[in-house]
């Protein structure tokens, strides 16, 4: 079977899919919403920087698993991070490859840099399925919905 390859906007441009993806990537934002979400005057609202870091850590490992091209992205010159914190923090590592506390600022330092990369695909992500929730919710037209995709 054929790896299935994402484009921007989570269509499925080649290869075969497989939609438990699709289903495990929806009901892991379903559960955001529902467990996070608090109700406004026009909606459930649901910022992403209020959401806990375990949370944004599984989402990107989530999205690292499905998509080769978004991982390669999300780890090398691609993401922001990259020169100012992620390749510092590996150069001091591999100077002192023992050094505890240099091995574990490298850790957290990628895996919040990797994870602040897939902030704005989760926001997207969250926006596309609320929509949905508010309308289920009785709040008519709540929520930001440009185009329903493949990938929710």
């Amino acid at each position: 079977m054929s790896k299935t390859i994402l484009s921007s906007r989570f269509q499925i441009v080649k290869g075969m899919t497989n939609m438990n993806h699709h289903i495990d990537v929806r009901c892991f934002i379903d559960d955001l919403i529902s467990n996070y979400s608090k109700p406004d005057r026009t909606g459930y609202i649901l910022p992403v920087d209020s959401l806990p870091d375990t949370e944004l850590n599984s989402f990107s490992a989530m999205i690292i698993m499905l998509d080769d091209d978004r991982a390669m992205e999300s780890t090398g010159p691609d993401n922001p991070y990259y020169t100012t914190k992620m390749l510092p923090a590996l150069t001091k590592h591999l100077t002192n490859p023992t050094d505890k506390e240099l091995q574990y600022d490298f850790m957290e330092t990628w895996r919040d840099c990797v994870s602040k990369y897939f902030m704005k695909l989760l926001e997207e992500l969250i926006e596309e399925r609320l929509y949905a929730y508010n309308y289920a919710h009785g709040y008519v037209g709540g929520g930001y919905y440009e185009s329903q995709s493949n990938f929710v």
